[in-house]
């Protein structure tokens, strides 16, 4: 009898264990998506505040804030990724996601990302090709967050060589952002490659009050 009620009390313990275990678990998982929606608010302190807790939670909230970090919210993006390289280097499976948020269309989530990939070092080899690519990016922060990162992880990364047609995507890409920073109203641009011109480029226009455009006869002072 005192056997069977020792075991009726083992079973009710590891029951009830369970139990407190599922609770707590579910409880810290609410906390974690509670802290992650105050993403989406405007004031930064705020976020910086929800930001700072999720560290301290560390790796059990990396699960969600791989999946914030795909949100359509630009700040919620950015957001998660700060919280990821405070994180950092703990929650290895993040690699591959903050990899992916080297694309992104926002400056500030492919800067961050970059520099919490270096964090991982050696980890996050899988990242280095994306992160190259980042060595040309037309903005200079996420060029130098990029080299930052390549020199922590392999730095033998560092030395290539960019491929030509990138480089020119790159021209094309860039020229009109640097035409209208500098109010330039026409630019006639021409590559070289191995003394024998590779390609050229027109953009803009030749005369303001005529609105004339530029073209690869269009002479220049």
């Amino acid at each position: 009898m005192i056997k069977q009620i020792v075991i009726a009390s083992s079973v009710f313990i590891i029951t009830f264990s369970n139990l407190f275990s599922q609770e707590t678990t579910q409880t810290s998982a609410e906390k974690i998506k509670s802290l992650i929606e105050k993403f989406s608010d405007e004031d930064p302190f705020i976020n910086g505040e929800a930001i700072d807790e999720l560290a301290k939670i560390k790796e059990p909230a990396v699960e969600y804030l791989v999946k914030s970090l795909q949100d359509e919210n630009e700040n919620i993006r950015l957001c998660s990724a700060i919280a990821l390289e405070k994180i950092s280097p703990s929650g290895k499976q993040a690699i591959p996601f903050l990899t992916n948020a080297l694309k992104d269309k926002s400056p500030n989530v492919r800067w961050c990302s970059a520099i919490t990939l270096g964090k991982y070092k050696s980890d996050a080899e899988s990242s280095i090709t994306e992160l190259q690519k980042l060595l040309y990016d037309e903005d200079y922060d996420v060029c130098w967050a990029a080299y930052i990162s390549l020199n922590k992880i392999d730095k033998n990364s560092l030395n290539i060589v960019p491929e030509f047609y990138d480089v020119l995507d790159k021209i094309e890409n860039i020229t009109p952002q640097l035409m209208n920073e500098l109010n330039v109203p026409g630019v006639s641009i021409s590559v070289i490659k191995s003394n024998k011109l590779a390609g050229s480029k027109s953009f803009g226009i030749a005369d303001t009050d005529l609105k004339i455009p530029v073209t690869g006869q269009t002479m220049f002072e």
